[in-house]
């Protein structure tokens, strides 16, 4: 039988993690508006904390736990799995591009930290993983596809 503490502990620290960047993203927004796509706006910038936040640590979270915890077939656990990684990629390149576009808007150079390398590092490997598991496990013809 599985504990339900573990799950009980990353469902607060996720959610929690959630809450404090949107409200960090809400006072850090100007006056104009909390979050904009806007061409040249700075509040574009606050895509960036919050997507990765809900990408990386919400639902891929939750796409690692999926195998354990949930109580249905190999089958569906897989699909969830696959699913909540899926949007999981999908925050991600929402706040990969959002912070990129604000860069080049603002006029702000690349890679100029150690966060930007070590972020761009983590996007590789995470291409590098997703697309052969991608492959092995969506193929019918390949021994994981069952």
């Amino acid at each position: 039988m599985i504990s339900h503490l573990p799950l009980l502990t990353f469902e607060i620290f996720a959610c929690l993690c959630v809450i404090l960047v949107g409200v960090w993203v809400t006072f850090n927004g100007t006056v104009d508006g909390v979050l904009s796509w806007k061409k040249g706006d700075v509040n574009k910038f606050n895509y960036h904390p919050l997507f990765m936040i809900i990408g990386f640590v919400f639902f891929m979270g939750h796409g690692l736990i999926a195998f354990k915890v949930m109580p249905f077939t190999h089958r569906v656990k897989k699909y969830l799995h696959a699913g909540l990684n899926a949007v999981a990629a999908l925050c991600v390149i929402v706040g990969t591009v959002a912070i990129f576009q604000f860069h080049h808007e603002q006029g702000y150079t690349d890679f100029n930290s150690i966060h930007s390398w070590l972020g761009m590092i983590c996007l590789i490997l995470l291409a590098a993983q997703v697309m052969p598991t991608h492959v092995i496990y969506s193929t019918p013809s390949t021994p994981g596809w069952a």
